[in-house]
């Protein structure tokens, strides 16, 4: 393959150096610092494509280049989600190919930052799917959608696609040390970046570095970035503007290095050239000249920091070299998901030594780990966590492996319907009712016991321990509720008469409710379980006694009603109120008693009212005879007795002087 130099035009050149000695006398050097998601050595070739619209919808292709006859080793999609600070993160599906790849928080990397300024869309942050069983060896060509994405946070969307694939060849007689570097710093008119560890690279063999940058605008807008790189001395190496070939469509879609490095040997593809300068949109330059020992130092600068309403994205880098290194087998275990709440133990086999980083650079990340120097650390964290771990051979090269952990929220249940059992019986219950979105199927747990149903019903009084498990296996904390228990039984009963004469035989109704038992009881004195009527013979007051129950005594109500037997009432028929002492009054012995409620009415012949008692209060004022304070005339006069139960007794009285 003929290598292609590119050159600047003088005049170019020599403005855009005049305008980066001011730039570098107005702006200090920024913090360094990316985080390394992956790094392999093998005998292998690595490539990388990646298309942007700058804007989010669009749909486009790419190329990449596998070599005839090799085996996928490893692929990586990356994208980039854009949005507000409260942005959620809905999911989104972007298709290459024939393939769906859902973008959404799972895939979050851990690595996030910040674009410059006031915009809406300034929080970005950068997700990684592994593809690696969706890559065929024999496809080099791959389109790619990116739907319309109208979320409620706006701006919100997933962004910026990059694909990087290593793939192995056993005709490859040189190994290939590769890595992808993610941007964690956030940007301004000046970021520098550095990685240090990297593996001893072959003396004159070129060294790929390729760009993941977005949002950089043509030559006319004057919206490009600088690309420095220092070993010693900072060294422009040209200005990235504009979009990619494959993004014509979209001026700002940014710059991103196409490329594939096999057996020390350096191809660009689209419109990137294997030289060591860049420039417009060829996003891939040979940096074995800036190489410094182990570490590599470059530096990303506005083209205009003066500039407002613009910004440049730079989310990743991909450097790819030979190397002396030996080859060795690792094993690291796949992402996986848990729920809150349980511990994962992650076991590395193939290294001598090995350290733990967390992609966020988390403290509270490493301390969710047992340890971050061993093979075997612990996770017991309550977060989603993307950590990588680098294990080192004999010879202390190196490879890094990236690890997913997903934690599940753990599911919670949002109230209880608990339903009191009556006393003595099984009839109590308790509906769950779990929150909103829970996976399906749900299995509800109550002492142990599961079903799919999310009602208990027959429950006795007492406590229970509730739980849930939702459609990912994850449990709800143990809910412990308490039945109570309510007495339903109502012991009751109606008599007739209620009140009487001796002897008095009274008629008794049970009428309780919700009881199977009884026991009643006549002043005290048992009579069974059943009682229908009673016969009272003698004068007094009597209480009647019922105790229901069902099923069990301590479950019992209790009933009772008193009742006056009398001997007899006596209503005389004359009154002779002459002050003799006998039959003054209208004397009625017991009405009181008898009739708690009396009312006693007397009336002349002429059925005017000459008296009127107040009610149940007879025997303490009774007729004398007597009208307004006068005396009747003798004559004949006629009472009514009014009862409680508005029964009447009627008759007539002789006075007589």
């Amino acid at each position: 393959m003929t290598k292609v130099i590119k050159k600047k035009p003088f005049h170019k050149m020599f403005l855009r150096f005049y305008l980066i000695i001011i730039l570098l006398l107005h702006f200090p050097e920024a913090s360094t610092g990316q985080r390394l998601f992956y790094q392999e050595t093998c005998y292998c070739g690595v490539t990388g494509a990646g298309f942007s619209t700058a804007m989010g919808a669009g749909s486009g292709s790419f190329d990449i280049y596998i070599e005839p006859g090799s085996t996928i080793k490893k692929a990586y999609l990356f994208g980039v989600y854009f949005g507000n600070e409260s942005g959620l993160k809905p999911p989104t599906d972007i298709q290459i190919n024939s393939n769906i790849f859902r973008f959404d928080s799972t895939n979050f990397t851990g690595v996030n930052f910040q674009a410059f300024g006031n915009y809406l869309e300034k929080y970005l942050s950068i997700h990684a799917i592994d593809v690696t069983t969706a890559i065929a060896p024999n496809i080099s060509n791959y389109s790619i959608t990116i739907p319309i994405q109208n979320y409620q946070c706006t701006p919100c969307k997933f962004d910026c696609i990059y694909l990087h694939v290593i793939y192995e060849n056993p005709l490859f007689t040189s190994p290939t040390a590769s890595y992808v570097l993610l941007n964690s710093l956030n940007e301004n008119f000046e970021v520098n970046y550095s990685v240090n560890n990297i593996n001893p690279a072959t003396i004159n063999a070129p060294i790929g570095f390729a760009t993941y940058l977005d949002r950089l605008g043509g030559f006319v807008s004057n919206d490009g970035s600088y690309l420095y790189f220092n070993n010693g001395v900072w060294q422009n190496v040209g200005l990235l503007e504009g979009g990619d070939n494959v993004n014509s469509s979209w001026d700002g879609a940014g710059v991103k290095g196409h490329y594939y490095y096999q057996n020390e040997i350096l191809f660009g593809l689209d419109d990137d050239t294997p030289d060591d300068i860049v420039g417009g949109t060829d996003g891939l330059i040979d940096v074995k000249d800036h190489l410094n020992g182990n570490s590599l130092q470059w530096r990303l600068q506005w083209e205009l920091p003066s500039s407002t309403g613009r910004f440049n994205i730079y989310n990743g880098f991909f450097l790819s070299h030979s190397t002396p290194c030996d080859t060795f087998s690792v094993s690291v275990p796949n992402d996986t998901t848990i729920c809150s709440g349980e511990s994962l133990s992650l076991n590395v086999l193939g290294g001598q030594t090995y350290e733990w980083s967390s992609l966020s650079s988390s403290s509270a990340a490493l301390a969710d780990l047992s340890c971050t120097d061993c093979p075997n650390p612990v996770f017991s964290g309550d977060t989603s966590r993307f950590y990588t771990v680098r294990i080192r051979n004999n010879d202390s090269c190196s490879v890094v492996r990236p690890i997913k952990i997903n934690v599940r929220p753990k599911p919670t249940i949002a109230s209880l319907n608990i339903q009191p059992s009556g006393c003595g019986t099984a009839s109590g219950s308790i509906l769950m009712n779990v929150s909103a979105g829970t996976n399906t199927p749900i299995s509800y747990t109550l002492n142990g016991s599961s079903q799919s149903s999310s009602i208990f019903n027959g429950l006795t009084s007492g406590s229970y321990t509730l739980s849930f498990t939702d459609g990912n296996g994850c449990q709800s904390k143990d809910s412990v509720v308490f039945i109570p228990e309510v007495i339903t039984t109502i012991a009751d009963f109606s008599m007739s008469p209620d009140h009487g004469v001796s002897p008095l035989i009274v008629s008794i109704i049970n009428e309780s409710i919700n009881a199977t038992d009884y026991a009643w009881s006549v002043n005290g004195s048992t009579y069974g379980s059943s009682m229908s009527a009673f016969t009272f013979d003698t004068s007094g007051v009597y209480t009647i006694e019922l105790i229901a129950w069902q099923s069990d005594t301590s479950c019992s109500d209790t009933f009772s009603v008193s009742i006056v037997v009398i001997d007899s009432l006596i209503i005389p028929t004359i009154i002779t109120p002459n002050q003799d002492g006998k039959n003054d009054e209208w004397i009625l012995q017991n009405v009181d008693q008898l009739f708690p409620d009396n009312e006693v009415i007397i009336f002349n012949r002429w059925g005017s009212i000459v008296f009127e008692s107040e009610k149940g209060k007879y025997e303490i004022k009774p007729w004398d005879g007597t009208h307004k304070g006068k005396e009747l005339p003798m004559g004949t006069y006629f009472y009514i007795i009014r009862t409680a139960l508005s029964q009447e007794l009627r008759g007539y009285i002789s006075l007589i002087r």
